[in-house]
């Protein structure tokens, strides 16, 4: 299993950007419209580490590892699904962001103060994009730029974003990631085995996810609306699945 261990990647949320870049090209100009995408992880919130735990050991999943995630007031736990594919559930840890950080702290309090029954509340989402041409052209498609992070250690290797910041206000999108030296593996103590995520379920226009992406993500389903992923469902190899996120 690889390690996404991050804020939406690898800790890019913690000031490791350390080059961004932009082009122009337009829409119709993208060659890759209609390839498949595959999500490669899913951030959720919860109110603390023993939360998450619950609800995470209630689906049956393991944790593999989490860290403190430097600069933003967040702690994380990441959870290994399937080769190329996890959940990462963030959770407050008592320390004040860094001034200038990104504000993901105040969003995941936000949402889970307005889902006072929600155990978690997925917050972001985020795409593979195995090409790093057709993730800088699809990121310059958008008008986004794309920021590049270090690797930190053999086990955080470096990668690259689109997105990150657009979703903030269109909060259907899902970043872009690209992994130019491939991910960390992992594994976990699951108590029955996952085979990945069954479907994710995004309050978005289709059309513009499907545009961002170049092509429709695997196991999307959007509905009416702005708030962006309400639910994801993982699937297990005996066949059920399990809904982590909003019942309403």
């Amino acid at each position: 299993m690889r390690d996404t261990s991050n804020g939406f990647g690898a800790d890019p949320n913690t000031c490791l950007i350390v080059k961004t870049t932009f082009s122009k090209v337009s829409w119709g100009s993208s060659s890759w419209k209609g390839i498949r995408v595959e999500i490669d992880h899913v951030v959720l919130a919860a109110r603390s580490k023993a939360d998450a735990e619950k609800e995470l050991k209630r689906a049956g999943l393991g944790i593999a590892r989490g860290r403190v995630i430097p600069g933003l007031g967040l702690s994380n736990l990441v959870v290994p699904l399937r080769r190329g594919q996890c959940l990462e559930v963030h959770y407050p840890n008592g320390e004040s962001p860094a001034p200038g950080a990104p504000p993901l702290l105040q969003f995941d309090m936000e949402a889970l103060d307005t889902h006072p029954s929600a155990a978690m509340v997925p917050m972001a989402w985020l795409v593979v994009i195995e090409d790093e041409s057709r993730l800088r052209d699809l990121a310059a498609a958008g008008d986004e730029p794309v920021h590049e992070v270090p690797a930190e250690d053999p086990g955080y290797p470096s990668y690259l974003l689109a997105g990150f910041g657009a979703n903030f206000d269109r909060r259907w999108l899902p970043v872009l990631i690209h992994w130019p030296e491939g991910t960390a593996a992992l594994s976990a103590a699951h108590q029955r085995q996952p085979v990945g995520i069954a479907r994710i379920e995004v309050a978005g226009p289709a059309e513009d996810i499907q545009r961002w992406c170049g092509g429709e993500p695997h196991g999307l389903r959007t509905l009416p609306g702005s708030a962006g992923p309400l639910r994801v469902v993982i699937g297990f190899a005996d066949g059920t699945t399990h809904t982590l996120g909003l019942t309403d």
